[in-house]
Protein backbone atom coordinates (compact mmCIF):
# COMPACT_ATOMS: atom_id res chain seq x y z
CA UNK A 1 0.00 0.00 0.00
CA UNK A 2 1.49 3.26 -0.92
CA UNK A 3 0.07 6.54 0.75
CA UNK A 4 1.02 9.74 -0.26
CA UNK A 5 1.31 12.73 2.74
CA UNK A 6 1.11 16.27 2.32
CA UNK A 7 3.51 18.22 5.07
CA UNK A 8 1.54 21.52 4.64
CA UNK A 9 -1.88 19.07 5.27
CA UNK A 10 -1.32 16.40 7.08
CA UNK A 11 -5.32 15.28 6.52
CA UNK A 12 -5.32 15.90 3.19
CA UNK A 13 -5.85 12.41 1.29
CA UNK A 14 -3.77 12.51 -1.61
CA UNK A 15 -3.09 9.41 -3.45
CA UNK A 16 -0.38 7.82 -5.36
CA UNK A 17 -1.32 6.76 -8.87
CA UNK A 18 1.43 3.82 -9.55
CA UNK A 19 -0.22 0.60 -9.27
CA UNK A 20 0.38 -1.31 -6.03
CA UNK A 21 1.74 -4.54 -8.21
CA UNK A 22 4.23 -1.75 -9.74
CA UNK A 23 5.79 -2.41 -6.34
CA UNK A 24 5.48 -5.62 -5.87
CA UNK A 25 6.97 -6.69 -9.40
CA UNK A 26 9.58 -4.02 -9.57
CA UNK A 27 12.78 -3.10 -7.65
CA UNK A 28 13.04 0.79 -6.83
CA UNK A 29 15.88 2.50 -8.64
CA UNK A 30 15.75 5.84 -7.57
CA UNK A 31 13.10 9.02 -8.19
CA UNK A 32 13.86 12.23 -10.16
CA UNK A 33 11.69 14.95 -11.19
CA UNK A 34 8.57 13.79 -9.62
CA UNK A 35 9.32 10.45 -11.13
CA UNK A 36 9.76 6.77 -10.09
CA UNK A 37 12.10 5.18 -11.83
CA UNK A 38 12.09 1.07 -11.35
CA UNK A 39 12.82 -2.31 -13.11
CA UNK A 40 13.59 -5.97 -13.02
CA UNK A 41 15.08 -8.29 -15.41
CA UNK A 42 14.83 -6.35 -18.66
CA UNK A 43 11.78 -4.28 -18.11
CA UNK A 44 12.79 -0.54 -16.85
CA UNK A 45 9.69 2.08 -15.85
CA UNK A 46 9.29 5.32 -15.08
CA UNK A 47 5.99 6.15 -13.83
CA UNK A 48 5.08 9.95 -12.24
CA UNK A 49 3.63 8.99 -8.61
CA UNK A 50 0.60 12.07 -9.12
CA UNK A 51 -0.85 11.05 -12.17
CA UNK A 52 0.52 7.52 -12.78
CA UNK A 53 1.72 8.35 -16.34
CA UNK A 54 4.13 5.95 -17.65
CA UNK A 55 7.17 6.07 -19.64
CA UNK A 56 8.73 2.40 -21.13
CA UNK A 57 12.05 2.43 -22.15
CA UNK A 58 13.37 -0.36 -24.75
CA UNK A 59 14.18 -3.79 -22.85
CA UNK A 60 17.69 -4.00 -21.57
CA UNK A 61 20.71 -4.95 -23.58
CA UNK A 62 20.92 -7.79 -21.51
CA UNK A 63 19.37 -11.23 -20.31
CA UNK A 64 16.53 -11.70 -17.90
CA UNK A 65 18.89 -11.78 -14.91
CA UNK A 66 19.34 -8.10 -14.41
CA UNK A 67 19.58 -6.00 -10.84
CA UNK A 68 18.85 -2.46 -10.97
CA UNK A 69 21.18 -0.45 -8.28
CA UNK A 70 20.12 3.34 -8.80
CA UNK A 71 18.59 5.16 -11.48
CA UNK A 72 18.01 9.08 -12.46
CA UNK A 73 17.15 11.92 -15.04
CA UNK A 74 19.20 14.43 -16.66
CA UNK A 75 16.28 16.73 -16.70
CA UNK A 76 12.20 16.72 -16.90
CA UNK A 77 10.75 14.18 -19.03
CA UNK A 78 9.04 16.79 -20.98
CA UNK A 79 12.86 18.86 -21.65
CA UNK A 80 14.51 18.33 -25.04
CA UNK A 81 17.68 16.06 -24.73
CA UNK A 82 16.58 14.37 -21.82
CA UNK A 83 18.12 11.39 -20.57
CA UNK A 84 17.32 8.55 -18.28
CA UNK A 85 20.71 6.87 -16.36
CA UNK A 86 20.46 3.73 -14.69
CA UNK A 87 23.27 1.56 -12.79
CA UNK A 88 22.57 -2.18 -13.37
CA UNK A 89 24.48 -5.42 -12.86
CA UNK A 90 23.92 -8.49 -15.67
CA UNK A 91 24.12 -11.53 -13.79
CA UNK A 92 24.50 -13.09 -17.24
CA UNK A 93 27.48 -11.51 -17.85
CA UNK A 94 28.90 -11.05 -14.56
CA UNK A 95 29.79 -7.02 -14.74
CA UNK A 96 27.68 -3.99 -14.03
CA UNK A 97 26.95 -0.98 -16.43
CA UNK A 98 25.49 2.60 -16.83
CA UNK A 99 23.10 3.10 -19.08
CA UNK A 100 22.01 6.05 -20.58
CA UNK A 101 18.65 6.36 -22.75
CA UNK A 102 17.75 9.26 -24.62
CA UNK A 103 13.87 10.10 -23.88
CA UNK A 104 12.12 8.58 -27.02
CA UNK A 105 14.63 6.85 -28.94
CA UNK A 106 14.99 3.13 -29.70
CA UNK A 107 18.22 1.80 -28.00
CA UNK A 108 20.56 2.27 -24.65
CA UNK A 109 24.01 3.53 -24.64
CA UNK A 110 26.00 1.23 -22.15
CA UNK A 111 29.40 1.93 -19.87
CA UNK A 112 30.96 -1.10 -18.66
CA UNK A 113 31.92 -0.28 -14.83
CA UNK A 114 34.80 -2.48 -14.05
CA UNK A 115 34.19 -4.10 -11.00
CA UNK A 116 32.46 -1.28 -9.31
CA UNK A 117 28.63 -0.57 -9.13
CA UNK A 118 26.95 2.94 -8.81
CA UNK A 119 24.73 3.25 -5.92
CA UNK A 120 23.53 7.12 -6.00
CA UNK A 121 23.42 9.24 -8.79
CA UNK A 122 23.92 13.02 -7.51
CA UNK A 123 22.56 16.37 -9.34
CA UNK A 124 24.01 19.45 -8.55
CA UNK A 125 23.94 22.94 -10.00
CA UNK A 126 27.42 23.94 -8.34
CA UNK A 127 30.44 23.53 -5.29
CA UNK A 128 29.05 26.21 -3.06
CA UNK A 129 29.23 25.93 0.95
CA UNK A 130 26.36 26.75 2.69
CA UNK A 131 26.25 27.33 6.27
CA UNK A 132 23.56 27.89 7.29
CA UNK A 133 19.72 27.21 5.71
CA UNK A 134 18.25 30.40 6.89
CA UNK A 135 15.02 30.39 5.22
CA UNK A 136 15.31 27.33 3.99
CA UNK A 137 14.98 23.28 4.75
CA UNK A 138 15.83 20.26 3.77
CA UNK A 139 13.48 17.16 2.86
CA UNK A 140 15.72 13.83 2.44
CA UNK A 141 14.40 10.08 2.12
CA UNK A 142 15.50 7.19 4.07
CA UNK A 143 16.93 5.82 0.57
CA UNK A 144 20.29 7.23 -0.28
CA UNK A 145 18.94 7.06 -4.07
CA UNK A 146 15.83 9.27 -3.12
CA UNK A 147 15.94 12.67 -4.49
CA UNK A 148 17.07 15.64 -2.04
CA UNK A 149 16.02 19.03 -2.57
CA UNK A 150 14.98 22.45 -0.36
CA UNK A 151 11.82 24.53 0.47
CA UNK A 152 11.37 27.67 1.26
CA UNK A 153 9.57 29.83 3.65
CA UNK A 154 8.08 26.50 5.40
CA UNK A 155 6.38 29.48 7.53
CA UNK A 156 3.56 30.00 5.37
CA UNK A 157 2.12 26.47 6.25
CA UNK A 158 3.03 26.32 9.87
CA UNK A 159 6.65 24.43 8.82
CA UNK A 160 9.77 24.70 10.35
CA UNK A 161 13.01 26.28 8.72
CA UNK A 162 16.69 25.53 9.17
CA UNK A 163 15.90 21.94 9.89
CA UNK A 164 16.07 18.55 8.08
CA UNK A 165 12.43 16.81 7.36
CA UNK A 166 13.27 13.04 7.02
CA UNK A 167 10.58 10.75 5.45
CA UNK A 168 9.94 7.97 7.86
CA UNK A 169 7.16 4.89 8.15
CA UNK A 170 6.00 5.79 11.69
CA UNK A 171 5.27 8.47 12.06
CA UNK A 172 5.54 9.07 8.46
CA UNK A 173 8.08 12.08 9.13
CA UNK A 174 10.61 13.65 11.55
CA UNK A 175 12.15 16.53 11.82
CA UNK A 176 15.97 17.20 13.09
CA UNK A 177 17.53 20.38 13.42
CA UNK A 178 20.77 21.67 11.88
CA UNK A 179 24.11 22.87 13.80
CA UNK A 180 23.39 24.32 16.66
CA UNK A 181 19.44 23.43 17.13
CA UNK A 182 18.75 20.60 19.26
CA UNK A 183 18.08 17.40 17.44
CA UNK A 184 14.71 16.78 19.19
CA UNK A 185 11.70 15.05 16.93
CA UNK A 186 8.66 17.04 15.96
CA UNK A 187 6.52 14.88 16.02
CA UNK A 188 3.63 15.95 18.56
CA UNK A 189 2.36 12.49 19.73
CA UNK A 190 5.59 11.58 21.25
CA UNK A 191 7.44 12.96 24.24
CA UNK A 192 11.14 13.21 24.94
CA UNK A 193 10.30 10.51 27.20
CA UNK A 194 8.76 8.16 24.85
CA UNK A 195 10.58 5.07 23.53
CA UNK A 196 9.88 5.27 20.45
CA UNK A 197 11.08 9.27 19.96
CA UNK A 198 14.09 8.35 21.22
CA UNK A 199 14.67 5.49 18.67
CA UNK A 200 13.93 7.98 15.73
CA UNK A 201 17.30 8.57 14.43
CA UNK A 202 18.28 10.07 11.35
CA UNK A 203 19.63 7.05 8.69
CA UNK A 204 19.73 6.42 5.16
CA UNK A 205 20.40 3.06 3.55
CA UNK A 206 19.73 1.25 0.35
CA UNK A 207 17.04 -1.31 -0.31
CA UNK A 208 15.46 -3.03 -3.49
CA UNK A 209 12.58 -2.65 -2.07
CA UNK A 210 10.35 1.06 -2.48
CA UNK A 211 10.94 3.18 0.96
CA UNK A 212 9.70 6.76 2.41
CA UNK A 213 11.08 9.61 0.12
CA UNK A 214 9.81 12.90 -1.04
CA UNK A 215 8.15 13.52 -4.15
CA UNK A 216 8.72 17.21 -5.46
CA UNK A 217 5.52 17.07 -8.62
CA UNK A 218 6.40 16.77 -11.94
CA UNK A 219 3.71 19.56 -13.24
CA UNK A 220 5.78 22.08 -10.55
CA UNK A 221 9.21 21.18 -13.06
CA UNK A 222 7.37 22.68 -16.41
Amino acid sequence: MCQVLDPANMKSTLRCQVPEETFEKLHFAGSSYGQLICGHGRNCLVVDVFTGAKVLPPQLPFGDNTYFYSGMLSAPLASPNSHLLVCTVSKQEGQCFLLDWLIGSDCWSKLQLNNSQIEQIVEFNAWVEVKKLENYSLFIGSDVRSSTFSCASLGRWSGRSNCLYYGYYDPPLVLHGIRDDADAVCDPDYGPDDLVFKSLVFKRNWNTRLQPFWVYPSMLYR
